[in-house]
């Protein structure tokens, strides 16, 4: 096991304390299911609009296309670990009820988490702070609805969520803007 016994508990308890507040109130229910299902997809949709903004277009273009090589290299970095380690959903575990289908991969590390914060993560390491910050807002929004709707523990979200921010530490460090790829790519579309 990569983690005691006691590691485990706590991981339960806030586990069971976020999925906890599920299925009280409709509402509710419905926003945290929409945003764990289609949050990702505002983000990604947010970060390809900026491909055809008006302004610094060299600039913008490559921090949208360091956000997409992130994307990436964070599901790549899941997709790893995920034939290593197999850990089953909390809700298959008994432990939460989901509000929504869930698929059958492993739980450990949220994909949702990891490609949601490498997004963000890389516009911040790219100095797009604003459009950033409100990414991150939009990520950890989508953490916590990945575990309130049953389909995570909360490790599985920060285990992604460190890795979506390590993928994007690396994809900024070894592509700069004066890469002779991202400016080929940056003049064809």
């Amino acid at each position: 096991m990569l983690y005691s016994s006691a590691m485990y508990e706590i991981d339960k308890s806030l586990t069971l304390m976020v999925n906890g507040w599920s299925g009280h109130y409709s509402l509710v229910d419905i926003l945290g299911v929409w945003c764990a299902n289609n949050l990702l997809f505002v983000m990604i949709a947010l970060v390809a609009l900026r491909w055809w903004t008006i302004g610094n277009y060299p600039s913008i273009r490559h921090a949208a296309l360091v956000s997409c090589l992130s994307f990436f290299c964070a599901l790549a970095i899941n997709m790893l670990i995920g034939w290593f380690f197999h850990r089953i959903r909390p809700n298959e575990a008994g432990l939460t009820h989901a509000l929504t289908t869930i698929s059958p991969d492993w739980s450990f590390p949220s994909d949702h988490s990891a490609t949601s914060m490498s997004i963000a993560a890389a516009l911040w390491f790219q100095d797009h702070k604003k459009l950033a910050a409100g990414l991150l807002v939009a990520a950890l929004t989508l953490c916590v609805s990945r575990v309130f709707v049953g389909a995570h523990y909360v490790s599985d979200v920060i285990g992604g969520a460190v890795i979506g921010i390590f993928a994007a530490h690396i994809v900024s460090n070894s592509f700069g803007e004066n890469n002779k790829l991202s400016r080929l790519l940056i003049r064809l579309f």
